[in-house]
């Protein structure tokens, strides 16, 4: 498996705070890579992973409020690419910390132990981007009632913006 890198991280943030920003501060990519990376590859006394996917989603929130809020001089603010401003709303912290969790569900194992993960996560969190790693990779882990729940949840609770490329 191949490490996630800062440009990974610097990507998938890009939409939410803006290039600018992440240009000033680079640092904020390595952060979250480092923190990303640690799932894989600190491990329990047992070999098992050192912390949960709902403990780095909380580690990440916190991370990017302190980053951001020090970034913008807490003003919470930042600038698009094309110039629009854009307010990062605490609110936010949630959904862009899942954008960033989506760097390790690609990064799993197409496993057993890994659906049953994701599973875990994507129902305590309705987690688009867990749901989505679900529906169109682990089919062979899931019955296909539960495939058709995913299905309903992603539809009651997303924009068709954010599912029309990839669900059926």
């Amino acid at each position: 498996m191949s490490p996630i890198t800062q440009d990974d991280a610097l990507y998938a943030l890009e939409p939410w705070l803006g290039r600018p920003l992440l240009l000033r501060n680079p640092v904020l990519g390595s952060d979250v890579a480092l923190h990303l990376n640690r799932f894989f590859t600190e491990k329990g006394e047992e070999g098992e992973v050192a912390v949960s996917l709902d403990q780095l989603r909380t580690q990440l929130e916190s991370l990017l409020f302190n980053s951001i809020y020090a970034a913008t001089g807490g003003t919470m603010k930042s600038v698009s690419q094309s110039g629009q401003t854009l307010l990062i709303r605490t609110q936010q912290l949630p959904v862009i910390a899942d954008a960033l969790m989506d760097l390790i569900f690609y990064h799993l194992p197409v496993s057993e132990p890994s659906f049953e993960l994701l599973n875990a996560y994507a129902m305590h969190h309705t987690s688009l981007p867990a749901m989505r790693r679900l529906y169109l990779d682990y089919g062979a882990y899931m019955p296909p009632m539960n495939r058709d729940i995913f299905r309903r949840i992603i539809l009651e609770n997303f924009g068709p913006e954010a599912y029309g490329a990839w669900l059926k």
